[in-house]
């Protein structure tokens, strides 16, 4: 968000009236290809073959996932499109979600249920203990303790695309290999 916020005062300081900023924010972006293309071990391809338990901070806990090809075709739709305004933020993400327990049976994993404080000590040392195989952020432990739902309806408006996968989809294309 402060990155956004420094490339709009960027943007709205300059002179030149024909120029647009777009800032697209897709959710989690999944698919063959960043499958074939990714180098190393993710935390989420580790959790997927490696642990057999399925680890998340609340029964609220929720996913969406973004197929590729819906990115490359959305961003497409929105080229040929240009839209009116001269500054515009657009979240690109499908409608649904997977919640814990759909996600959990889709990877055959049994659920379970930690505080977000032990998610933030497990991240804490998988970052250094892992040395760098399993990558994590300093913060990602929140994406498995809180729900983070986005509303990409504002973009379906804009560019008039409509997603071809819906997040399950999108998953269960890169499961089948």
């Amino acid at each position: 968000i402060e990155i956004e916020e420094y490339a709009r005062q960027i943007f709205l300081s300059g002179v030149d009236m024909s120029k647009q900023l777009i800032i697209l924010r897709p959710t989690s972006i999944t698919g063959p290809e960043l499958v074939r293309r990714k180098r190393g071990v993710s935390l989420q391809t580790w959790l997927r073959s490696s642990f057999p338990l399925f680890p998340i901070g609340n029964a609220q806990w929720c996913r969406q996932f973004l197929h590729e090809y819906d990115l490359c075709s959305s961003i497409s739709a929105l080229l040929e499109l240009y839209p009116e305004k001269r500054y515009i933020v657009l979240n690109v993400t499908p409608s649904d979600y997977l919640s814990a327990v759909r996600l959990s049976l889709f990877l055959g994993k049994r659920l379970i249920f930690l505080s977000a404080y032990t998610i933030r000590i497990a991240f804490f040392f998988l970052r250094h203990v892992s040395l760098g195989y399993l990558p994590t952020s300093p913060g990602g432990w929140k994406f498995y303790s809180y729900p983070l739902l986005v509303d990409g309806s504002t973009f379906q408006l804009v560019s008039f695309y409509h997603y071809r996968f819906s997040s399950e989809q999108a998953l269960r294309l890169v499961e089948i290999k």
